[in-house]
């Protein structure tokens, strides 16, 4: 009897303790024997968006098309309220440009490129989304002109202002929840003259384009490309440009320099390729590719399943308003990042999380706010295999990592970091990402933002890489980059790469810290850590 009732005990202990596995294990069973019922709604639902598209056709003659379900979920946003998804991408070009200058580049270059077929390339940039039945469409400007979008400054039109950082700054805060007008594509290109950074003599001149654009019609990543490639003196106009691999934010492009419009592949030494290990390759990667499929129920389920850590750092958007401060760190040499990724062996964007990790420590510290094990940190990964030349690639993952912000040790958290990335990166997690995000988007509109804030995470990293080497627009060389995000979370942090140099930018919801010398100090830790892991480069992760 005692044995029998020691049993029952280490049963119910180890019953309590793989209780969440269980759950997920049971779910994954019954999602695989219920799926011929749930392939068959979502063929009723594909059937009904048909029969909805058709209507419109039917009816709404000034409807363009429905927008595809990925991008639809960022089109549902409130564009003529408080917008969720706002992005402005500053460059700062040595010495003068007149407005009449850029919208000329601007419409040759952009606007007035055709593909084979006589289309307009960049054909989402005279469109705005709309509703029409419960879906969203696609909708052509009634009197698209380029005098909408490229445009000066509404403060910058008296010429003898002077504009500094700190100004410019404070554009961005303003521009970034800045509601867009009804019945335009929204996006625009706002040009600052009389710019003088604290490096700047009292002679040099320099401008700055401001590009603000709604995630519904182009990404960061497609839109960094518009703006520093396409538009830069190098490149032609009439010749297709792919999407860069350094401006793809997986770890793809880890061994990939972009010169110009141009890209070169960096040799990696292996230690022997045969024949045999070859063809082991091969039958490894088909096998992948044939498992996807079968792990999808699994990788889903442990997503919607995975037990949420609420922190003091996660923000209700519930009848709230949002106001941001936004803060930016002078530049450095990305050198040292790169030398830490090299010393160590980890991936840039472990060396960015770890550097985050600690950053946000020091900074729960100092606020007095309860430190958690873990933080939800979501990162935007695009089609890493996407052909379009245009800025319309929006389709992108929901995929997310845990910040180890419990890890103390700065080692173990850079380890525990290149674990997350390594298993971030398996092709079928990516893939499950992409579905859920596919299938949000095939529902009607009013439940988009519904199932997507089931998923708290506290913040969003950017790793956008441009080309190390400096590039021209209409002879005006590019001096500086950086990107400044809105996000529905609670802070968005943004590593903008350009010339060998590293710009980091945030903007993080008041609530989170509520005076701006917070935020200054968080970027400085970042900053400090990375210095650290520096030091610290010669010990083995």
């Amino acid at each position: 009897m005692y044995v029998s009732g020691g049993m029952t005990c280490i049963s119910k202990m180890w019953i309590v303790s793989n209780f969440h596995k269980i759950k997920i294990l049971a779910l994954t069973a019954f999602l695989y024997l219920v799926s011929p019922i749930l392939l068959l709604c979502l063929l009723v639902l594909i059937m009904y968006r048909g029969l909805v598209a058709i209507s419109a056709k039917v009816s709404r003659k000034d409807l363009v098309g429905m927008i595809s379900p990925s991008t639809s979920v960022y089109a549902s946003d409130e564009l003529y309220g408080i917008p969720n998804r706002n992005t402005v991408c500053s460059l700062v070009l040595k010495g003068k440009l007149s407005i009449e200058s850029l919208q000329n580049i601007i419409n040759k270059k952009v606007l007035s490129v055709k593909n084979a077929k006589g289309q307009y390339k960049y054909h989402q940039l005279r469109m705005y989304p709309t509703k029409f039945q419960k879906f969203m469409f696609w909708k052509l400007e009634e009197e698209f002109k380029i005098e909408n979008h490229v445009v000066m400054y509404d403060k910058a039109r008296d010429n003898n202002r002077v504009w500094t950082e700190q100004d410019l700054q404070e554009i961005q805060k303003n521009l970034i929840r800045k509601q867009w007008a009804r019945f335009t594509s929204p996006w625009e290109i706002l040009l600052i003259p009389n710019y003088r950074n604290q490096n700047c003599g009292t002679r040099d001149v320099k401008t700055v384009l401001c590009a603000r654009f709604h995630m519904c019609v182009g990404n960061e990543i497609s839109w960094m490309k518009l703006l520093v490639q396409i538009l830069c003196d190098s490149c032609e106009p009439d010749v297709a440009v792919s999407i860069p691999p350094s401006f793809i934010t997986t770890e793809l492009s880890e061994n990939v320099e972009v010169s110009g419009n141009s890209a070169t592949a960096i040799p990696i030494e292996a230690p022997f390729q045969e024949t045999r290990r070859e063809f082991g390759l091969i039958c490894g990667w088909i096998l992948q590719k044939l498992v996807i499929p079968f792990r999808i129920p699994f990788d889903f389920v442990v997503q919607i399943m995975e037990p949420l850590t609420p922190n003091e750092w996660q923000v209700d958007e519930t009848n709230l308003l949002k106001r941001d401060h936004v803060v930016m760190l002078d530049r450095f040499s990305v050198q040292h990042v790169k030398e830490i990724k090299n010393i160590l062996g980890v991936r840039f964007s472990s060396v960015l999380t770890a550097a985050l990790s600690s950053a946000l420590r020091v900074t729960f510290m100092e606020a007095g706010c309860k430190l958690p094990n873990y933080m939800k940190l979501m990162l935007p990964l695009p089609r890493c295999g996407s052909k379009d030349g245009t800025c319309s690639d929006v389709d992108g993952s929901l995929c997310w990592i845990n910040l180890p912000t419990g890890v103390s040790s700065s080692r173990e958290r850079l380890r525990c970091c290149e674990s997350a990335q390594e298993k971030l990166h398996q092709s079928s997690k990516l893939t499950t990402n992409h579905f859920i995000m596919s299938l949000i988007g095939l529902l009607p509109f009013k439940y988009h933002w519904f199932f997507i804030r089931q998923r708290p995470w506290t913040g969003v990293l950017l790793n956008l890489k441009g080309p190390s080497e400096v590039l021209n627009i209409h002879e005006h060389q590019i001096e500086d980059i950086a990107v400044t995000s809105a996000s529905d979370s609670g802070f968005v942090l943004s590593f903008v790469s350009y010339a060998d140099y590293l710009r980091i930018s945030l903007v993080i919801d008041y609530r989170l810290l509520p005076k701006e010398v917070m935020a200054k100090n968080l970027l400085k830790n970042i900053y400090a850590e990375l210095v650290l892991l520096g030091l610290d480069g010669g010990a083995a992760v």
